[in-house]
């Protein structure tokens, strides 16, 4: 039986993120930022997309509810893949209108890490932006178990069919091509004081020459730090009580394209773990916890900071 190397094989990936920076500012020049961030986008798209299996697609425009609100553009939309998941479509599908009810993760992309302040400011909208459109209940469809009537809205045929309560928080994530200005110590801080609260959600950083840093929540146990969503698969009713904080993890005594591997699979592992636990089987979620040593694995070099 033949092995495989996951250091080599997400070494490559993150090396066809940043060749896709390189195209992009090759292609756009100084002036032209749109040009800039298209290409890693898609990259970033593209990787996410092959790793969902049927169940989920990925897309980029905005999200909608159904009284009418809107967020902001979002570059990475994974959607559950369902008919009633899409409001509005362009015809060369450029950008999407997407219902709520259907979204499971967003994220954002950055070419690079430009000015620190504007794209943690920008990480908070967009997160703002998603929890607001989760507040208060889902809109129910009056339609599906009654009889249409001659005042009828095309509105209330296209309603969720629920009443119920928000449970399934959407994981929201940014992903930076390059540590540029970021002040990596002060991350955790910065990205409390603007408001974004540990959740499901964080924050990637690759950097060819530096390496990677992760900022995600975890949760200390009686094991230790535990990371991402499996903080929450893993979670037993009498840690309940312990405090989910932002952990930022860095690797020291490796080649940058190593640290941003490792960093780079261990993203994608939580992010594929929320998938799994979002939906359907959302109720049971340690359905799924044989991932958890995946995801608590760490390496002896690699370093926490609290």
């Amino acid at each position: 039986m033949d092995r495989y190397n996951p250091d080599e094989l997400y070494a490559a990936v993150a090396g066809e993120l940043f060749l896709s920076r390189r195209k992009a500012k090759a292609a756009g020049g100084r002036n032209n930022i749109r040009a800039k961030g298209d290409g890693p986008e898609q990259a970033v798209r593209d990787l996410i997309g092959s790793l969902l299996g049927g169940q989920y697609r990925v897309t980029q425009g905005h999200v909608v509810r159904a009284d009418g609100m809107k967020s902001g553009q979002m570059d990475v939309i994974i959607v559950r893949d369902v008919p009633a998941a899409t409001m509005h479509k362009t015809e060369k599908g450029e950008t999407e209108l997407v219902r709520v009810e259907w979204v499971a993760a967003v994220g954002e992309v950055k070419a690079s890490w430009a000015s620190h302040n504007d794209v943690i400011r920008s990480y908070g909208r967009m997160v703002g932006d998603m929890e607001t459109l989760q507040e208060g209940r889902l809109v129910e469809n009056k339609l599906r178990f009654g009889t249409m009537r001659d005042d009828s809205t095309v509105a209330e045929m296209t309603r969720p069919v629920t009443g119920r309560q928000w449970n399934n928080s959407c994981y929201a994530f940014l992903i930076a091509l390059g540590q540029g200005d970021c002040k990596v110590k002060h991350l955790e801080d910065d990205i409390r004081k603007k408001g974004i609260r540990p959740s499901d959600a964080s924050v990637l950083i690759l950097d060819q020459d530096k390496g990677a840093t992760l900022c995600i929540p975890g949760r200390m146990g009686r094991k230790g730090a535990e990371l991402g969503v499996g903080a929450e698969v893993n979670l037993k009713s009498e840690d309940s009580s312990k405090k989910k904080s932002w952990v930022t993890i860095q690797e020291e005594g490796h080649e940058a394209s190593i640290s941003s591997a490792r960093l780079l699979h261990y993203f994608v592992t939580d992010l594929q773990l929320h998938l799994g636990t979002w939906f359907d089987e959302y109720s049971n979620p340690r359905h799924y916890s044989k991932l958890g040593p995946v995801l608590r694995h760490r390496h002896a070099r690699e370093k926490h900071s609290h």
